[in-house]
């Protein structure tokens, strides 16, 4: 019998009264839960319960103790006081009832223990992990506290290096401020030095701006001066030439000096009292040609100038020696007369043509230039016209038929091995070549002939293109062409003598062929024509004795042309220097007129060259504008030194020293407005020297 186990005995009392039936009360244990009876009216303090041996006080109230009393009727006795162990059985054999004894609660811990095995061994375990876990916590936290006391006193020596870090940064700080206010000192002098700097740099500025302005002034007034002195010594060189030719020819040397020293033009009169001075010595004539001298070229160097003549031959004139006239290199091979030349810009071939339908190449890199020509032959016809390109490539010749108004055009290869085997004809050209002309820039190719076109051909590294633009023209021959310096414009004319007209083609437009402008010449007949080397000058020349010159910049080149009047025949040729200091002009007066150039055009009164070649047909200008170069009808050519400061040297007998002391003359003719002085003589001091005059 389990011990844990409590039975209840109930010995059956005799029947007793209904009035004395003992109340039973329900009740139910709390800890196994299982209900049962208990008897009697009034509240138990304790009771047991049969199943599980607890021992237990119910919890309800006296009132609910009644209550159930009076319902269930029924009553249990009072719990006999506890028996030993051994009188139980013999009190319950002799018919006493059995009184259950108290279970302590270990007991009852003990029963229920051994009930429920895995719940107390869970609950075991449960308790060990907790005392684990709690120790493992103590431990945590120990470990946690000595870590937060080692946290705590190293945040208590970082408070401490930081309280220190901030005591060095207040006084860093401190120090900082005291050097930013001596950095603010220091800019704030910096600024206020820089400002009077600025202000001492811009009143030096200002300074220098009113020095230079002075200066200019100076300078200006200086040049004003000197070109006041210059016209004076000109005009008093004028007036002196005829009685005092000694004296004025002094006056005009100093005149000339003074206006080459600022850059002006020359002045005319005082350079013609030079030349007339000069006399025979000025103008070397070159002599040596039997026929008439057809062409002139200067090489692009300005050492070589060729002689093309009727005599069959070209002689080559060395510039560069010390006497060009001297001696001369006779180019001879031609059977007919010469009666074209051109240097190739890389000064290395000179090429002429002739009658003879032959084209000489003239090396002029070997010892003797005149020894072996190159010989260019397969022209049909007269060669009229040679022109070669900039970069020494092309070599463009035209001829005329002998017996027919037919011209063949051809081109040769200077660059090829064998120049004489590179050549081809150029189609399109009809009518007889009359003039032929290549662009600065070497892009086009223009030919002018007697039926009044004018042909464009544009030029490739291969040659000119097949076909060329054909550009009309007035009724007759053309015979004149001239390309302006920036290849925009082509002036043409040569057309009747009654017609007289330059007609200027755009270029730069977009159709070139389209109406030109025209320039006219009021019904005479144009003779040359001529471009600036500055593009922006075209002057023209004819029968009716003056040179006109119009301006290519200008909106309308057509409007007001200058006209240079002085010739006493008609004018046949014109050119420029390439320094844009002269225009040239020879005519059948036989003289040359040499016109300076200014800012405004040419002026209006020119010098005078008394050539005395007959008819002066041709004209050339070195590169260098050093030399001009004339010929006519003497079979001669002239040259001209256009340097006058070497004129004056020559004229005066010196070498640019002091030039003399002379006495001006007792009776000078007077200048009006000029101021009567007592002393007479006059001091002129040479061109590298101040020029001081006293009178």
């Amino acid at each position: 019998m389990d011990p844990g186990v409590v039975i209840k005995l109930h010995i059956e009392p005799e029947e007793p009264s209904p009035t004395d039936e003992p109340q039973t009360l329900a009740v139910n244990c709390p800890l196994c839960r299982d209900e049962f009876e208990i008897c009697g009216a009034e509240p138990i303090a304790k009771t047991v319960c049969p199943s599980c041996g607890l021992a237990f006080v119910p919890s309800f109230t006296k009132e609910e103790a009644e209550a159930e009393a009076l319902e269930q009727a029924s009553c249990e006795p009072l719990p006999a006081p506890a028996l030993a162990p051994a009188d139980v059985l013999d009190r319950w054999l002799l018919g006493e009832p059995i009184q259950p004894r108290e279970i302590s609660d270990a007991e009852i811990l003990g029963q229920w223990r051994r009930r429920h095995r895995a719940a107390c061994n869970g609950a075991l375990m449960a308790a060990i992990s907790l005392v684990v876990l709690s120790l493992a916590a103590l431990s945590a936290w120990t470990r946690s506290a000595w870590l937060l006391d080692g946290a705590r006193a190293e945040r208590d020596r970082a408070d401490a290096r930081r309280q220190e870090v901030e005591a060095a940064l207040t006084n860093t700080s401190r120090r900082l401020e005291r050097q930013n206010l001596l950095v603010k000192s220091e800019r704030a002098a910096k600024l206020e030095i820089e400002r009077r700097l600025h202000a001492a740099e811009e009143l030096a500025r200002r300074a220098e701006q009113e020095r230079q302005t002075a200066e200019s002034a100076l300078l200006l007034a200086e040049r004003k001066v000197r070109s006041t002195v210059a016209k004076h010594l000109a005009a008093r060189s004028e007036l002196l030439r005829d009685s005092h030719p000694q004296h004025s020819l002094l006056l005009a040397a100093e005149a000339l000096t003074l206006a080459e020293r600022d850059g002006e033009p020359p002045i005319a009169t005082a350079a013609q009292v030079l030349r007339d001075r000069l006399g025979d010595a000025d103008g070397t004539r070159l002599c040596g040609h039997t026929g008439k001298i057809a062409a002139l070229a200067i090489s692009r160097n300005s050492r070589w100038l060729a002689t093309a003549s009727q005599d069959n031959t070209t002689r080559l004139w060395d510039l560069a020696s010390a006497d060009p006239a001297e001696t001369s290199i006779v180019l001879a091979g031609h059977q007919g007369r010469v009666s074209a030349a051109a240097f190739s810009p890389d000064n290395r071939w000179l090429a002429t043509g002739g009658f003879d339908s032959a084209i000489y190449l003239w090396n002029l890199a070997a010892e003797r230039p005149g020894a072996a020509p190159l010989a260019l032959r397969g022209q049909e016809g007269r060669i009229t016209s040679l022109a070669v390109t900039s970069d020494s490539r092309w070599l463009f010749t035209a001829s005329s038929g002998y017996n027919s108004d037919d011209s063949e055009l051809r081109i040769w290869d200077l660059a090829a091995a064998q120049p004489a085997a590179a050549s081809r004809v150029l189609q399109g050209q009809t009518g007889r070549v009359q003039a032929l002309a290549i662009s600065r820039n070497d892009r086009l190719l223009a030919t002018a002939d007697d039926d009044g076109q004018v042909r464009l051909w544009t030029i490739t590294p291969r040659g000119p293109q097949a076909q060329p633009l054909t550009l009309g023209g007035p009724a007759g021959r053309l015979g004149l062409l001239a390309f302006s310096a920036n290849s925009r414009f082509l002036a043409t004319a040569g057309g009747a003598a009654k017609q007289g007209s330059v007609s200027l083609w755009d270029l730069k437009a977009d159709d070139p062929a389209a109406k030109p402008f025209v320039l006219s010449v009021r019904g005479s007949a144009i003779r040359a024509l001529a471009t600036s080397a500055d593009g922006r000058w075209l002057a023209a020349v004819g029968d009716d004795r003056a040179a006109r010159v119009w301006d290519l910049i200008a909106d309308d080149p057509a409007a007001h042309p200058l006209v240079l009047g002085g010739h006493r025949e008609a004018i046949l040729t014109v050119a420029f220097s390439a320094d844009n200091r002269w225009l040239a002009t020879g005519g059948s007066d036989q003289t040359v007129r040499l016109w300076s150039i200014g800012k405004d055009g040419p002026e209006a009164t020119p010098i005078v060259l008394d050539a005395g070649q007959g008819s002066i047909d041709s004209l050339v200008i070195s590169p260098d504008g050093h030399w001009l170069v004339s010929a006519g009808e003497d079979q001669t050519a002239r040259l001209w030194n256009l340097r006058l400061d070497e004129l004056a040297q020559l004229a005066l007998g010196t070498e640019g020293g002091k030039l003399s002391d002379i006495e001006a003359p007792a009776k000078e003719p007077a200048i009006r407005g000029e101021p009567r002085v007592a002393d007479r003589k006059l001091r002129l001091i040479g061109p590298k020297d101040e020029v001081k005059l006293y009178r």
